[in-house]
């Protein structure tokens, strides 16, 4: 740390990282070599017999980003490798996650000697029985928790790999085993990246890679197929989380309006009037799922009450695909965990999201109605047998009452005003991709000197002068801070900021939270 700057020494020592992490932090090294775990030789051992043998692939993914950028990776990699390739992605609502004993049997009928999982596999149990009724040969693929057995010809997971591959998502898993074949394609690593982000995976070991050298090839050469999606170049992992990532989930989010399988057509395609066209669709699309998140978020607001121990909205009007995002924003907004539902074919669909420090998964497992239930500590996704709803209602109000959890102290660092500079704010890129398990803590302004205020958008947002000059600024102001006496102001906690007005550049405070003296 010696050559750190005390400004970004400072920052490194609240983040606290282990020293394995703090030495991949200082001293990148690009990716990783290629596996030579077991798992990675089996497939790839499998994958010459396929070629020799002239055998049909089917590549079932996931309708995520993650999904949808492990799939396109494995059938544009398997071909690339001289491989007759096809792909089937499950239609979110109608069909649900994971691998279904019909896609098998559609997979036989087709003439598919071998099916390769990516990003879902390790739970499909009926479909992996299915399979080997059927003589066809499942090669599973998946980052998912890892039961003690899957009945499958190859297994490659993150825990059958090397200990630096231990953080990849799906689509990370997909790269390496497309490597380990020899083929190297520069949109794959970025793909990757992408998945990566969208999937919020713990930054360190060769997801820290993939996310550093994808996103580096992306700002150097682009990619015709994402580049429509962002405002300009170069992005961070935070530009690609808020800007990319949604605009592809949108695809699998709303089934009944689009084929998600479109989205890898749409990776493969070359010609620049396709893509433009096909990505105006998806922006639209993107649109659309924002305007029905909104409508679900206000509609749950009026369903719960904050005293409750764990949030509970459900309503048959509300669509399954955005429920998991108005959980999230009512979990931000109340600081608990928070429970939304619809009403599907085959019962109560919901998903949880649950603030650092309670666990969704642990918490739902008491109650025995569920027909599907998955996730883990941040977010779950289950389904209520319909004749359970009332049982599962009683059981969220009472057990939250008795289940016990500690919510996690945020560490703030503490900065004076004349620390916010664009220099400062630079530096800290050398510490990037942050994320899961190296998160960039917030800023904290204790005391701070204002000495003007002005508000924009008709009070929605205000912004304060410090009278060093630098100007701090809250977006989306509440009601309460609206009305408050900024000299009764303690703490200002948020995010640094670089903002650009007719080309001059300023360095800028994001308020996320004000904190007044009592």
């Amino acid at each position: 740390m010696k050559n750190l700057s005390d400004f970004t020494r400072k920052v490194l020592t609240a983040m606290n990282p282990d020293p394995e992490l703090a030495r991949q932090v200082l001293n990148p090294q690009g990716l990783y070599p290629i596996s030579q775990s077991e798992s990675m030789k089996r497939f790839v051992d499998r994958m010459e017999r396929a070629r020799e043998n002239q055998e049909k692939i089917l590549v079932a993914g996931d309708y995520d980003c993650d999904g949808i950028m492990s799939s396109t990776i494995f059938v544009e990699g398997l071909k690339a490798y001289g491989l007759t390739v096809g792909y089937y992605i499950p239609d979110r609502i109608k069909e649900g996650y994971g691998l279904k004993p019909k896609t098998v049997e559609m997979a036989a009928e087709k003439g598919y000697n071998l099916i390769v999982t990516c990003d879902n596999g390790v739970k499909a149990d009926p479909a992996l029985e299915r399979a080997k009724e059927l003589g066809v040969e499942v090669i599973v693929t998946d980052h998912h928790l890892l039961p003690e057995n899957v009945e499958c010809e190859v297994l490659v997971h993150p825990d059958t790999l090397e200990a630096a591959f231990s953080t990849l998502c799906g689509a990370g898993v997909a790269y390496e085993c497309i490597r380990a074949l020899g083929i190297e394609q520069d949109r794959f690593l970025i793909w990757a990246a992408m998945a990566s982000i969208a999937d919020c995976m713990e930054v360190r070991g060769e997801t820290r890679a993939i996310i550093q050298e994808g996103l580096k090839l992306f700002n150097q050469k682009g990619e015709p197929h994402l580049e429509p999606f962002v405002r300009s170049k170069p992005i961070t992992e935070r530009d690609a989380a808020f800007q990319i990532a949604p605009r592809v989930n949108s695809i699998g989010r709303l089934a009944d309006r689009a084929n998600v399988n479109t989205f890898v057509r749409y990776l493969e395609a070359v010609n620049p009037r396709v893509i433009s066209q096909y990505a105006d669709k998806v922006i639209a699309l993107n649109d659309n799922r924002k305007q029905l998140c909104n409508m679900v978020y206000a509609q749950s607001q009026a369903l719960i009450h904050p005293t409750w121990n764990v949030l509970l909205a459900m309503s048959p009007n509300f669509h399954e695909g955005v429920i998991g995002l108005a959980a999230g924003n009512l979990c931000s907004q109340y600081g608990k965990p928070a429970i939304v539902c619809t009403k599907g074919e085959s019962g109560y669909k919901g998903s949880m999201r649950g603030p650092k420090g309670f666990h969704c998964l642990n918490f739902l497992s008491e109650f025995d109605g569920y027909s599907a239930l998955g996730g883990h500590a941040q977010a779950a996704g289950f389904t209520v047998q319909e004749d359970r709803w009332e049982d599962f209602e009683t059981f969220v109000k009472t057990y939250s009452r008795k289940f016990e959890w500690e919510p996690v102290e945020e560490v703030t660092i503490s900065i004076e005003p004349e620390e916010i500079t664009i220099e400062n704010i630079r530096s800290l890129d050398a510490f990037r991709p942050f994320g899961q398990g190296f998160e960039l803590p917030r800023f904290r302004l204790d005391q701070p000197e204002i000495v003007s205020q002005f508000d924009l958008s008709g009070g929605t947002h205000r912004k304060f002068t410090l009278a060093n000059g630098v100007q701090a600024i809250h977006f989306n102001q509440s009601s309460t801070d609206a009305a408050s006496d900024p000299s009764t102001i303690e703490s200002l906690i948020g995010t640094l900021s670089i903002s650009c007005y007719r080309g001059r550049e300023s360095a800028d405070f994001v308020i996320d939270e004000i904190v007044y003296r009592i």
